[in-house]
């Protein structure tokens, strides 16, 4: 009852304020700029929307919507152009929009990049150094595949075992488990390891596959190669960011090593790989302690953050606020139009 009361209200919210132009709510402002973080492009056949985050992704639909609303509204820019042109205090349009997509998933490429080409699109995506061209995945789509898969009666014996006493107060208070997991509870259970980090995280889920039937591992290839990646660069359509080594939080409980290691490395690795200069940082997950800020400062001229809204010349350029934009909030225009006001 109190979810369906604050959806219809959502509901109400969104085509109200998407009768606005978004560009009203920020008209006090000079040179704006919008930057978009999106993730995963996924169409409605795709395998893996059976085990994704719901806030993870867009289908090739929705995409070109997004970027065909914009360009009614805004001027598209490569990040870096913005960046550097309100640096040196040069012109900038009044109402600039930026695209940019974290990790460097394989679907950016088979999904994405064919609609910023055809629309003539510019974009950043921010790179994995040390995962691209691996068969690595990120611990939540592992655990999401896991969860996804095991019955309850294989469930329950897991948790039980020592290999998976970590998610037995995760997962209803080790209350036992009486039927499949559906995929709004396996996202709540994943929310819930964040707690963990992603060491700790790999290192459960390595010793849960270890108990478990080769056919229940997945081998998916969930990353774009170096040389995907170099056939976009040189449509001159998508730029290329860091976002760190091996996508650890940039938090105290990281030692300083490990910092310079992820920041640093990163832009040294991705340089030799593309034969680029490489000069914005991404947070991986938006974590960044004091010490981070001061690394990425001193490696690069700008870095994205999770934080929402909109920029001016005046924003803290390693902290870059950015509207993150998925497909059950942005799948229609009334929806997407509300999210870019950064009200909802």
């Amino acid at each position: 009852m109190i979810r369906t009361v604050k959806s219809i209200i959502r509901y109400l919210l969104e085509r109200i304020i998407s009768v606005i132009d978004p560009r009203k709510f920020y008209a006090f402002n000079a040179n704006n700029l919008l930057i978009l973080t999106y993730h995963r492009v996924l169409p409605s056949n795709h395998p893996d929307l059976k085990s994704e985050q719901p806030g993870m992704y867009v289908s090739p639909q929705t995409f070109r919507m997004h970027l065909d609303e914009i360009k009614k509204r805004f001027e598209l820019m490569h990040l870096d152009d913005w960046i550097r042109a309100a640096k040196n205090k040069e012109p900038l349009p009044k109402y600039a929009c930026a695209i940019t997509f974290d990790d460097g998933w394989l679907d950016n490429y088979e999904y994405a990049y064919p609609i910023l080409k055809e629309l003539k699109v510019p974009a950043t995506i921010f790179v994995v150094s040390s995962f691209l061209g691996t068969s690595y995945s990120f611990w939540p789509n592992r655990l999401n595949r896991l969860l996804g898969k095991l019955d309850p009666k294989l469930l329950n014996e897991f948790i039980n075992s020592e290999e998976g006493a970590w998610l037995k107060d995760i997962m209803h208070e080790g209350q036992p488990i009486t039927a499949k997991l559906d995929a709004d509870m396996i996202n709540q259970i994943i929310e819930s390891c964040k707690t963990h980090n992603e060491n700790e995280l790999n290192s459960y889920i390595d010793r849960m596959e270890s108990r478990l039937d080769e056919s229940v591992i997945s081998n998916n290839v969930d990353l774009m190669s170096r040389h995907h990646l170099q056939e976009m660069i040189e449509s001159g359509l998508v730029r290329v960011g860091s976002h760190s080594c091996h996508h650890k939080r940039l938090l105290d409980g990281l030692d300083k090593n490990e910092i310079d290691d992820e920041i640093i490395s990163s832009k040294e690795v991705l340089q030799a790989m593309l034969n680029m200069e490489i000069d914005l940082f991404c947070y991986p997950n938006g974590d960044y302690n004091q010490y981070s800020l001061d690394v990425v400062n001193e490696n690069y001229s700008a870095a994205c953050s999770t934080m929402s809204g909109w920029n001016t010349p005046r924003t803290n350029m390693l902290l870059l606020k950015r509207i993150g934009v998925h497909e059950d909030i942005s799948s229609n225009k009334h929806k997407f139009l509300a999210r870019l006001s950064g009200l909802l």
